[in-house]
């Protein structure tokens, strides 16, 4: 596979986040390119959903960020994006693929839940965390550190984690007049939306009813 975007989730997740994942990558950035899934112990009738998104699963018993950051480096692929599960899209990506692969993007949060580069930096990626026996948050910032040169900042409208500076224009939520193309309410906050109108669930109610049914469309989006 050329492209891909990846993340990982087990059945908690997938029910909480993964759903909303899929459905706005398909459905709202109309994403047409590959999927992959590190999916924890996932029961058939969730693979048999993820399926229908046309989406990749590898099996594995994790599916923490860390875990499957050290293991992006085994799938085919010239570029990848990382998303966490906890995002969803708002608008188009594909300009991501774009962007210079010989580098480590990331946003300039600095938040590690959106990352794009090539193979060749992934594996770089996992043979660093090698050297550590618990591999965490604190190790990537050493990674950063380490190789600070190989990094190029994009736009946090890429991984928009400061969700209470959005603000709702055209049906669109927008930071400093701009789409907030990928919204991710990491950490703690993404608990405390409950109802908010920043929240996936309730913005997007009718796609949420549409990909509930106990049948879903075979191929939701057909590649060129």
């Amino acid at each position: 596979m050329p492209n891909c975007i990846v993340t990982g989730f087990d059945e908690i997740y997938y029910k909480k986040f993964g759903l909303f994942w899929l459905i706005s990558l398909r459905e709202i950035a109309k994403y047409q390119q590959d999927i992959v899934i590190f999916g924890k112990n996932l029961p058939l009738s969730i693979k048999n959903t993820i399926h229908k998104f046309d989406a990749k699963i590898i099996d594995c018993n994790f599916h923490d960020r860390n875990n499957i950051l050290k293991n992006i480096k085994t799938i085919d692929f010239d570029k990848c994006v990382y998303y966490d599960a906890d995002v969803w899209f708002q608008d188009t990506i594909d300009e991501l693929f774009d962007f210079e692969f010989e580098q480590i993007n990331i946003s300039q949060n600095m938040n590690f839940g959106f990352i794009a580069t090539c193979k060749k930096n992934w594996t770089l990626f996992s043979d660093f965390s090698k050297l550590f026996d618990l591999f965490d948050d604190d190790c990537l910032i050493t990674f950063y550190t380490q190789f600070k040169e190989k990094f190029s900042f994009v736009d946090n409208t890429y991984n928009l984690i400061e969700l209470f500076s959005l603000t709702e224009d055209e049906h669109k939520l927008k930071v400093n007049n701009k789409v907030a193309k990928v919204i991710h309410p990491s950490g703690a906050i993404k608990n405390q939306l409950g109802n908010s109108n920043l929240s996936f669930s309730e913005r997007h109610k009718d796609l949420i009813a549409k990909f509930s049914e106990k049948k879903l469309p075979k191929l939701l989006l057909k590649k060129n």
